[in-house]
């Protein structure tokens, strides 16, 4: 798997295993991440609207921002990344 444009590098976990998420396993596990990727390209393109094509709103994005932040995926103080 590669990146695309405008989106980050494909992670794997194995959350019965890493709740955490702290051991990524797409190379170890190719096969499993393409099955994933399939199953996961099959339902958007089974939507009447791809993701792709949808724009979110500025309410939108305040939502997802507060919840990574409230998820722990972003530092509160530097909104970047963990």
């Amino acid at each position: 798997l590669a990146p695309t444009e405008g989106s980050p590098f494909p992670l794997l976990f194995r959350l019965d295993e890493d709740p955490g998420e702290l051991q990524d396993v797409l190379a170890a596990e190719p096969g499993e991440a393409a099955r994933l990727l399939a199953a996961l390209c099959a339902w958007d393109e089974s939507m009447p609207i791809p993701q792709s094509d949808v724009i979110q709103s500025d309410r939108d994005l305040r939502n997802w921002e507060q919840l990574f932040e409230q998820l722990g995926y972003v530092d509160r103080d530097r909104k970047k990344p963990k």
